[in-house]
């Protein structure tokens, strides 16, 4: 069976109802080594079975605040957990009204049938009358805000791998280590990415530099010069490179 993760496509075997074992895509550029644990992931003993409540919002509704951070928490069903649910919603509805209700969640999507987590959550809300947006998202907002102030403009569009590899000398790999952080993706990746930073080790023409205090994994597979800056200072380094360009 072919599924899907944040970490790539894959065949899924089972046995009696259990996953045993997982393949790659065959179009996957640079399978993740990480696809064989989620054999484990369904069954361990560090995963929650079941829905769990703090104890004394089970016996006392939102009356038991004062016990928040001290209480234990007890399982109880799933009809119970949705339960429970509901009728805070309709409680912070008819007490507060929509503008008490923010109306986000974590960004990334499911790579199964259901898809965008938010975009269903404001359905939901929508029909109960409403809710507080954020402005932009958690992970460019910071972007999007400097930008028009940098280069006149509010999106950022990388720069394709072909025009990097036909065109560029030298790769700066500010406090980053892509070949970590493109294992994954928000809804499922082919992991082209990777591929092409793997071309960079030994490359006649482009020279790659690491710029963290950590060494990191792509700067020993690509062969970067690393510069273990102290942690702290980045910016008074990013100050003294502009003094140079400018100067």
């Amino acid at each position: 069976m072919l599924t899907a993760s944040h970490w790539g496509l894959f065949y899924a075997k089972t046995k009696d109802g259990r996953l045993v074992a997982v393949r790659p895509f065959e179009g996957d550029r640079a399978p993740s080594p990480n696809l064989s644990s989620l054999v484990e992931h369904p069954y361990s003993s560090a995963r929650i079975q079941t829905p769990m409540v703090r104890r004394g919002y089970l016996e006392k509704g939102s009356a038991s605040r004062a016990g928040r951070g001290a209480d234990e928490y007890v399982p109880v069903s799933w009809d119970k957990a949705l339960d429970l649910a509901a009728g805070e919603l309709r409680r912070i509805y008819e007490t507060y009204g929509p503008s008490a209700v923010w109306g986000r969640s974590y960004g990334w999507k499911s790579t199964g049938s259901v898809n965008n987590a938010i975009a269903l959550m404001q359905r939901l809300l929508s029909l109960l009358g409403g809710w507080v947006e954020t402005g932009n998202s958690y992970s460019t907002a910071a972007i999007s805000t400097i930008l028009p102030y940098a280069v006149g403009g509010k999106l950022f569009k990388p720069t394709a791998w072909p025009v990097i590899m036909g065109k560029t000398e030298r790769i700066v790999f500010w406090g980053c280590d892509p070949l970590i952080t493109n294992d994954i993706d928000w809804a499922t990746t082919l992991h082209q990415g990777i591929a092409e930073i793997r071309k960079l080790k030994d490359h006649p023409r482009i020279r790659t530099i690491a710029v963290n205090p950590l060494r990191p994994k792509t700067a020993d597979v690509v062969g970067s010069r690393w510069m273990p800056v102290k942690a702290g200072t980045d910016a008074a380094l990013m100050l003294g490179m502009m003094y140079v360009l400018i100067t």
